[in-house]
Parts: C-alpha cells; structure tokens; sequence
C-alpha cells in the first residue's frame, strides 16, 4: 500500500521558507538588492495565511480519505474472519445488550424528567407520625407559606367498583383536589380537566377517566364523555357521576413507592379519578417559589404545623412531628434507585467480562496478523497508521455489536417492565429513546477503543521485529497479556456467581420458613360492603354480610370450607393495640403493639392453622357470651410465657378470655419475627373499640386450581348488591409467591447475569488456551519426540493454564467481601462472607475453568510431532 506523508507544521513552514529562499537567491544574482529581493520573493510567493488554509484543508481530506479506507478495510478484514467476526459481534451485543437495556430503566426511572409543568418545583409534603395533611392544615399552609406558591391534594388509588350499565366490576380509584392537574400542567386528551366550578354546593359529581382504561372499558369512544358511572369505594357511597373528560396516554399518576407494610398487591395506577373530599386527609403536593429550596419548605412548614397543632394534640407529638418536602421525583423513585443502580453495576461488571474476552479475541487475532503489519512497517507505514487501522476495525465491531445489543434491548424492554411493575414508578415509561441511544453508541465505542489498546505492545513489537521472517515464526513466549485477562474475568466473574449463589440461597430460606398454614388449595378476596351508619350500626352489618356470604359459598360443590377475616397473611398490616396485658400479673414497663384480627368460625380450619392448645372459636361465640380471644405462639414469648388457655387478658378496659393457642403464621413478610396476635370472633366485635369495614373471603377448593372458583365468589357477593367492592383476587400461592417477588427476581436477574459472564469468561480461558498451544506447535513437537506422553504434555498445559484462574479466583474472593456487602439487605439467614458458598463458587469456577482448558491441551498433545516439526 503506497504511503502517504503528511508534513508537519514544521515542515510546512520549512519549505515555505525554502521556496522564498530560492527565490531570493535567484533576484540576487540578477542585481536586486537584499531588502528589494526579499520583498519581492515573498510578494511572487503570495498569501502565506491562504496557503496555510489550503494546506490544512488538503490535510483534513486527507484525513477523511484514510478514514474512508481504513473503514472499507475493516470492513473486508472483518468478512475475511466469519467465526470470529460472529463470535465476537454475539459476545458484545450481550454485554451491549444487557447494559443498554438497564440504563433504559434506569434513564426512565432516575434521569428522565417527570412528565409534567416544571418538575424540578414539585415537594411532596409529608409529616409522619401524622398519616395525611387534615384540612385544617392545609388551609394554614395556604394562607401562611411564603416558600410554597401553590398546594394540590390527593389521596392514594384505592379499590372500588364501578358500575357503568349494569354490570359491576373491580377499579381503581383515586382522589384528588380541583388544582390537581392545573399544578402538573396536564390538559385532558378529551373532554376537560377538574374546574373550581366543580366544586361548588349543587354541583353535579365528575370524574375523570385514564387514557388506558377510556380504550379498556369505552373502546376509545369520543361519545363517553357525558355518560354516567356509579362508583363505590370506602369513602364513596354510589352516586352517579359523570364523565368529564380523558387524560392523556402519558399521563402517570404521582404514586410513591409503597411502604414496606402495604399490600403487596397494592395497584400503582388508578382507573378514574374523583374530586376529594374537603374534610379528607390528603398527599399534599406542592410547588416551591421561586429561589427557595425543599429544606426551607421544610422548616417553614413544620413551623406553621407546630403552631397550628398545639391545641390540637399533645406536646410530645407536635415535638416528634417534622414535615418534610421532598423533591417529587425522589419520592416516587425511593428505594427503586438503590435496587437499580445495584442492577446497573451487576451489569457493568458482565461489561468488563465482555471486554476482557474481547481483549483476548483481538490480542490473540492481531498476533496471528504479524506478518501483514511486518509488512506494511517495512514498505513505510508509521506505527500510528498501523494504530489507527487497527482501532477503526475495533470500533467498528463495536458499533456492529452495540447495533445488535439494541435489537436485545428492545425485546427485554417487556421483561424488564413486567419485573418491575408495581414496584417502579414510570418504569411502564422504559423506551429506547436519545439518551439511550446515545449510552449504547458512546459504551460501544469506548469498548472498541479500550479492547483495541491490547494490541499496542505486539504493532510496536512488529514495527520493531527487523524482517518479515522474525515475524512469522513460532513465537513460544507465554501469552501474558492473555492470561491477565483471563485473571481479571476470573475475578469479576467470582463475584458475581457468589453474589448470585447468596440471593439463591436466600430465595430457597425464604420458601422452605415455616409458615404455619397450607397455601395449596387456597383463595383469597377483598371484599366491602360499602354501607353508611354508625360504628355499632356498620359492625352488626358487617358480621351480618359476611356470615351470609359464608354460608352461601359453603353451598357450592367445590367448596371444602369458608371463612372471613379482617387480615390475612400478605394482605396488609393487621390493626394493632398497645397495653395488652395478663389480668392478675404486673404489666411489663414497657411492651410491643398487639396485632389484632377478627375471623369467623371456622377460619383456622381454613387455612389449617394448627391449634396448639385450647379450643376454635364456633356459633356459640356470640356478644351475650363471654367475650372470648385466641392468641399465637409469639404472643406467649414476647407478653405471656405461662400464659395458658382459660387466663384473662385486657385490652384497655375489655378483659377477653384466652381460649385457645394457635401457631404463628406471617404477618407482612416472611423476612420478619412473628408478631403477638390476638384473633377475635368476628361476632363479638359488635359495639366494641374494633371495627372492620372491609374483611378476607378465604376459599378452600376441594380439587383443582382455586382461582376457578373466582367466577363463584364474584356472583355470590354481587349478588346481594352491585355496590360491593371486591379487590385484591388472588390465589393464597400468589400471595406467598408475591412475598418472595424481590428475592425471586433478584436471585433470577444475577443468576442469568452470572451464567452470562461464565460462559463468556470460560470462552476467554478457552481462547487464550488454543491461542497459547497454537503458538507453541513447535515446542510441544519436539517434548513428545524427545519421549513426553500424552497424559503429561495435557497435564503441564491445564496446569499453566490455571494458575491465572487461581490468581482471579483469589482476587475475586477479597474483592466479594468488600462488594457483596451491597446485597447484605436483601439476604435472609445466610450471612455476607458465609464459608461454603465462597468454597463452592471457587471450586465450580476451578473445575469449569478446567475443563475449558482440558480441550484445546488434549487436541494439542495429540498432533504428530514429525508433522509439528515439519510444519514449522
């Protein structure tokens, strides 16, 4: 290939100088004098500012030329080498891949802007122990704050029904002030938004619908604004109300992450929306003023609350109550920003696994092209040309490879959503937009010029090489380069098997606890009445209600048995009562809060809740009887060790008679204690402090699947009214399975992500392996000539080949220690740095290290040594 030269700036200005010196030379030997020929030369050689700009300009198509040609060349080396062009291009689009489709999530979730006016303004005011802002409070945020300019209130999406025409079914509703959409900037994509009007006396009832559920339930129709729906909830008592209006397909809901003691199968995204009510505790949403910042809302809030709260409730709460204004966007991410930047470094590390083979591909592939760099060194090429056409190759098969990862990026999009649905706000958002884009171009360019730098050492080697023949014999040195590389996988490899080994060990603790019940066969239902009256009034319907739906789905054939209760396991936290105490006994100084549940008779059976001690609760347990309570295994360890059936326990100034003892079931996690829990008849909750508006249908199936009796459960309840709730359908197996979500996922997610880099770590100990036996043909002829046998020719190689591995192994095992500390949270009943699992992740690395190693050492010691020698 001709050489091109491109001249320096120096020599620019070298021969310029040159051409005026001659120049000069000539007018002198005609008679000019110096000053007039020196003059004269630079005049006759013209502007040398143009000259300069010409010159540069040839350089910088020049510069395009050679790009263009070593594009073109890599491109045609790149086809000249298929296996390795496909082995590396599906190398790369997995590390590529799973890289760019975490950072979708993580650009959609953290880095995007909230969809709505000003985001970067928007404070969720919240004020624990305090639940929500009541209206007294926020009217003296309105007319008092000076760092808040405007207020908006809204009320988590609860469950409700909806009856539009005759058939009810299942929604989710929300509440929210008449400003709530002004304050976003959001404008309906059909009909209009809440409006002041709305919420005057005599006004008729509104609500406005989601983009999704219009399409779902309206099949999109423009003809559903102005059509009436009924909806039912805890604070809604059915009257119609019309529809005003459509949101738009992007509108998202500013729903928090849920705390830890909510259901887990809370839904995220209402259904419709409703205007709140003015005696309502509400979210109150807020827009900071200008130049003020969240912590001086903070302050200044808490100020008008401590003042406004003094007459209200005693010293010592208004003193521990703080408001605190957090940015909106931080409040919706919460704790999915520490699961998804520790998910991002998972990935980040199966990246450097991927680089490191790449390395190793390139190394061992630009070795083998000696002679042809040895070659062009000596018909003139610079070592930074051979630089420059060997990282345009890299990076192109880089951009090839990051081209494919966003192919696999976008069909894991719907993995990744459904993973993280109802755990991530806006993670329904996850697109591959610009910044996406952008992330996957600039890694995938980083990768192709960091992998190229591997094969600096062997062109200066080459360049320096003396003859073409030095190039193209046997080389025997060791691959040190390789092996590093092999070494460093080995380590981020180590990391993240052990990583994954202790979320799998944790996934197995969790589903093999004791539970204390018998999921199989189980369903489970929500279900409320929705009826107005007083506390007495509404618990003598309620018991009334709920033994008629017992008893009327005990009829069916499928049915083994039936129950009701306020709480079940996984369904939310039970209602709780402080000074529980043993009547004859001193009560402990200070004691925890009790779990409190009212169930049927019947409900221990139900759910196979074995009975320790005592009696079940049956018909006779009626208000004209004694009152009577069951308690559970914690109950007698944290208040009562001795505590036997026939003691009397109080609960302020209500004595129950302890009855029976059951074993303890979970409450809200299988990850903490047992609570004390005292079980109630539901029939003795009349006219006492307890009352439960919405309570548990448990259905045992005698065979079959239990959710096919969902269809049962739906026409016996609505059956005694279309304005009953019933949420929250689900499976007791679902329920259980629900609870170990996190850790199934997390233990699925880095368990792929470790198989992942294994395979691509055991293809990099298997390359640098050929590769190294491949270059020392020679040497291994001549010890099988010279009388070394098969056995001990496979067994030298497989030793020098693990010896990197080891060293990974040990680099990675000090490296855990230090990093698995990240996960330390979301292990159960297995520690950090626990022994066996690092002994059997060194050991599955070792043999499989082995035996990626084993193959290529026993094709080498097989080759004919004449034919070895000869071939040198």
């Amino acid at each position: 290939m001709a050489r091109r030269h491109d001249p320096s700036d120096d020599e620019f200005r070298e021969e310029v100088e040159s051409h005026v010196a001659l120049e000069t030379d000539r007018l002198l030997a005609e008679g000019v004098s110096p000053e007039e020929a020196a003059m004269a030369a630079r005049r006759k050689f013209g502007n040398v500012t143009r000259v300069r700009e010409n010159f540069y300009e040839s350089r910088r198509v020049m510069w395009f030329e050679d790009l263009r040609h070593d594009t073109r060349f890599a491109v045609r080396s790149l086809q000249r080498s298929p296996a390795f062009t496909a082995v590396a291009l599906l190398t790369l689009a997995i590390g590529l891949g799973a890289n760019t489709a975490i950072f979708s999530v993580v650009n959609a979730v953290l880095l995007r802007p909230l969809p709505y006016n000003a985001p970067d303004q928007l404070v969720l005011l919240e004020h624990p122990p305090l639940g929500g802002s009541p209206a007294w409070l926020r009217d003296a945020w309105h007319a008092r704050s000076r760092t808040l300019t405007e207020f908006a209130g809204i009320e988590p999406s609860a469950p409700a029904t909806l009856v539009a025409g005759i058939q009810p079914m299942p929604v989710n509703a929300a509440h929210a002030t008449a400003n709530f959409f002004a304050l976003l900037g959001i404008k309906a994509s059909l009909g209009r938004i809440f409006a002041e009007t709305d919420t005057q006396p005599g006004a008729p009832a509104v609500a406005v619908l989601s983009h999704s559920f219009w399409i779902r339930q309206f099949d999109a129709s423009a003809d559903t604004i102005g059509k009436s729906i009924t909806l039912t909830d805890v604070t809604l008592t059915g009257e119609p109300r019309v529809i005003i209006g459509v949101l738009p397909a992007d509108f998202r809901f500013p729903v928090a992450d849920p705390p830890g003691e909510a259901p887990i199968f809370a839904r995220m995204q209402p259904d419709v929306i409703v205007l709140s009510r003015d005696d309502a505790f509400q979210q109150v949403i807020g827009r900071l003023a200008p130049g003020t910042t969240a912590a001086k809302a903070s302050t200044e809030l808490s100020g008008i609350f401590a003042q406004e709260a003094s007459a209200r409730f005693s010293a010592r709460f208004v003193e521990r109550t703080r408001v605190i204004a957090m940015p909106l966007q931080d409040r919706l991410v919460g704790n999915a920003r520490y699961r998804l930047l520790l998910l991002m470094g998972a990935v980040g590390c199966v990246l450097l696994v991927v680089c490191a083979n790449i390395a190793s591909l390139l190394l061992a592939r630009i070795t083998g092209r000696g002679p042809e760099f040895a070659v062009r060194a000596a018909l003139g090429a610079r070592t930074g040309r051979l630089v420059r056409m060997i990282l345009t190759e890299n990076v192109l098969l880089a951009i090839f490879g990051g081209a494919v990862a966003l192919f696999l990026a976008y069909w894991s999009n719907d993995v990744l959503r459904s993973l993280l649905a109802g755990r991530v706000s806006y993670v329904e958002t996850v697109a591959l937009d610009w910044r996406v884009l952008a992330f996957n171009l600039a890694v995938a360019a980083a990768m192709g010029v960091v992998c190229g730098l591997a094969s600096l050492a062997t062109i200066w080697s080459t360049r320096h090489a003396g003859s073409t023949t030095a190039a193209g014999r046997s080389i025997t040195r060791r691959p040190r380069l390789g092996l590093t590389l092999v070494a460093g996988e080995v380590a981020v490899v180590f990391v993240l098997v052990l990583m994954a080994a202790l979320l799998s060990q944790t996934l197995w603790n969790l589903r093999h606890t004791r539970r204390g019940f018998d999921a199989s066969g189980l369903l489970t239902a929500g279900v409320m009445p929705g009826a107005s009256g007083t506390i007495p009034e509404l618990q003598n319907l309620t018991v009334t209600f709920f033994g008629t739906i017992v008893d009327r789905i005990a009829r069916e054939p499928n049915v083994e048995s039936v129950a009701a209760a306020s709480t079940v396991p996984f369904s939310g936290p039970a209602m709780g009562m402080s000074g529980v105490s043993v009547v004859g006994r001193q009560a402990p100084d200070k004691t925890p809060p009790v779990s409190v549940a009212a169930v049927t008779p019947g409900y221990f059976a139900t759910m196979r809740i074995r009975l320790i001690g005592g009696r079940d609760f049956n018909r006779g347990d009626v208000p004209s009887r004694d009152r009577v309570a069951i308690v559970n295994e914690a109950f007698l360890r944290v208040i009562a060790s001795a505590l036997t059936p026939g003691t009397e326990i109080q609960f302020g100034r209500s004595r129950l008679t302890v009855i029976g003892i059951v074993e303890n079931t979970p409450d809200t996690s299988l990850r903490r204690p047992a609570r004390p829990f005292v079980y109630l008849p539901m029939a003795q909750t009349i006219g006492s402090q307890f009352a439960f508006g919405r309570l548990m249908i448990l259905v045992r199936a005698r065979s079959g699947d239990p959710a096919a009796l969902i269809p049962t459960l739906r026409n016996t309840v609505w059956s005694l009214g279309h304005d009953i709730v019933i949420d929250d359908v689900s499976t007791m197996d679902e329920r259980v399975g629900a609870a170990v979500r996190t850790e199934r996922d997390s233990a699925l997610l880095f368990g792929v992500l470790g198989a992942i880099a294994l395979v691509v770590a055991v293809a990099g100990v298997y390359g640098v392996v050929a590769y190294s036996v491949s270059q020392r043909t020679r040497e291994i002829g001549i010890r099988t000539a010279i009388g070394a046998t098969h056995r001990q020719v496979v067994a030298g190689i497989v030793r020098e080949s693990v010896w990197p591995v080891a060293i990974g192994i040990g680099i990675g095992a000090a490296t855990a220690v230090v990093v698995v500390r990240a996960i330390a949270g979301l292990l159960f009943e297995i520690r950090p740095t626990d022994p066996p699992t690092y002994v059997g992740t060194a050991v599955a690395l070792t043999l499989t290290a082995l035996a990626a190693a084993w193959i290529p050492a026993r094709r080498a010691a097989g080759v004919d040594p004449v034919t070895a020698l000869r071939a040198e």
